[in-house]
């Protein structure tokens, strides 16, 4: 007979967050933002669904090298521009389990989906400050 043994699984499962662990968790990612990666992003978006805590960021396009008619198969340079600015850019999906341990899964846009990652420390769990820095590095710099 085969004994079954429990494993914890980061990517399944969580708990939905409670409203002050999420008015800590929105002020907690926010403040690191500030301080670590001002002028890199315009604004940031922290959102919740049941267990997940969602990070984008919304960024200032770079100004595009063709001429005004060229830029865009739909339209010119000015509506360009604005479908950047109003387009988010997905960072990472964070689920919750404790105040204090989070897993992380970073957005693949390639696969567009969120993949499941480890900690820039090497574990599974974390805050939830330290995943928005390892996506904000990846995708902001």
């Amino acid at each position: 007979m085969t004994k079954r043994v429990w494993l914890f699984d980061p990517s399944s499962g969580g708990r939905p967050v409670s409203d002050a662990v999420r008015r800590a968790t929105k002020a907690a990612i926010l403040a690191h933002g500030q301080r670590h990666f001002t002028g890199h992003y315009r604004e940031l978006d922290v959102r919740f669904k049941a267990q997940f805590c969602y990070v984008d960021a919304y960024v200032e396009p770079e100004e595009p090298v063709a001429d005004e008619e060229s830029v865009d198969a739909g339209g010119n340079r000015g509506e360009y521009l604005e479908r950047v600015r109003s387009s988010e850019l997905k960072l990472c999906r964070l689920r919750f389990f404790a105040p204090d341990r989070w897993s992380l899964a970073i957005y693949s846009y390639a696969q567009e989906r969120y993949e499941a990652s480890v900690f820039a420390d090497g574990v599974f769990v974390g805050h939830p400050q330290d995943g928005f820095d390892l996506a904000a590095n990846l995708f902001l710099g």
